[in-house]
């Protein structure tokens, strides 16, 4: 957990994960993959409470999801995994809203376009939150804490994030259960099988559609603005 907060925090301020780190990182997801596979749910459990601190600190979720799903089952890993990815999505939103709040907001004065699809957020309402979260071409763990500095309702965030996190936690649970070689799948050299098409052709269709909404909702907001 210490090599996981510190090797995170270095990610957080660098704006992504080194290949060092992302080592460093594997290997401590093995050596807890080790370490819980004998416990049951509770090993299933403490494997996808990782992606609290993961979260916080922008380190990729998926790792956690296939290193649980592989080594406890999908029957026994999907809840677990449900219920971490959503604590540790909720964990960055009140991060990004608090203590990481100004860090975000400068990174964000330099984007402009990503400022302007966070206002559209605004007004986009539950189903854009939704599509945002479908989409492969956002971050996830950074579109957590970007959201956090929105005026975005706490329970619409964990709403819109439960929903639109639900078919990856199915799909990329149950492509984790069918993986040949963990390891293999941490190095990035796993083929996902037809669980991870189905997620790209969900992907891509959100992503035209995440294109539409935030266009209409920024029209929204514009008019809204002048009138």
């Amino acid at each position: 957990m210490a090599i996981l907060l510190v090797a995170g925090a270095l990610a957080w301020s660098l704006g992504s994960t080194p290949p060092a780190i992302a080592e460093t990182l594997s290997s401590g997801l093995l050596a807890a993959v080790e370490r819980t596979r004998g416990w049951g749910w509770p090993g299933a459990l403490a494997l996808s409470l990782l992606y609290i601190p993961a979260g916080i600190f922008l380190i990729p979720g998926t790792p956690i999801t296939f290193a649980t799903s592989f080594t406890f089952g999908f029957a026994v890993s999907l809840p677990c995994i449900i219920l971490g990815s959503n604590l540790g999505a909720i964990a960055a939103f009140v991060a990004g809203r608090t203590v990481l709040r100004t860090s975000v907001e400068r990174r964000l004065a330099a984007r402009p376009r990503a400022h302007a699809m966070l206002a559209a957020v605004d007004v986009g309402g539950l189903r854009l939150l939704v599509l945002l979260r479908l989409s492969p071409l956002i971050p996830f763990n950074l579109l957590n804490v970007a959201l956090g500095t929105t005026r975005v309702p706490l329970a619409r965030y964990a709403l819109g994030t439960f929903l639109g996190m639900l078919p990856g936690n199915v799909l990329y649970c149950a492509a984790g259960a069918s993986l040949g070689s963990l390891a293999a799948a941490l190095a990035g050299e796993a083929d996902l099988g037809t669980p991870g098409k189905i997620l790209l052709g969900i992907g891509a269709l959100a992503t035209v559609m995440a294109a539409f909404g935030i266009g209409r909702a920024a029209r929204r907001a514009t008019e809204k603005a002048s009138g």
